[in-house]
């Protein structure tokens, strides 16, 4: 597995928490991964297979190729399909509101593919 962060630019700073990128093509078993929430909200770019989403009540859903992911109120379980390829930016709390026309509130606890907001 190969995670790294990086820092954003000066005039992406006040906006963006940081850029990160993972990729791992060694995973033989999807595992489960648990999300909590840090007040942040995520634009991800997969270009590697698809994660899966699991919910309380059993169900689960395949994630968008590129999506906003909201602020998350309560702990998410995901998982990878295959192969992961993302890069991500991780925008501070306030960070995603002056580039998005609808409320941050709308957008939480979910995945909203980009094409829907942009």
């Amino acid at each position: 597995m190969n995670y790294q962060v990086y820092s954003p630019s000066v005039e992406l700073g006040s906006f963006v928490k940081c850029f990160w990128s993972l990729e791992d093509t060694t995973a033989s078993a999807p595992v489960r991964q648990r999300v909590v929430p840090d007040g942040c909200m995520e634009m991800i770019f997969n270009y590697g297979d698809l994660y899966q989403q699991f919910f309380e009540d059993g169900t689960s859903l395949i994630q968008p190729r590129s999506f906003i992911f909201g602020q998350i109120s309560r702990f998410i379980e995901i998982a990878p399909t295959g192969n992961t390829g993302i890069i991500a930016a991780r925008f501070f709390p306030e960070g995603l509101s002056p580039f998005i026309d609808l409320p941050v509130s709308l957008l939480e606890n979910k995945a909203v593919d980009i094409q829907e907001l942009f």
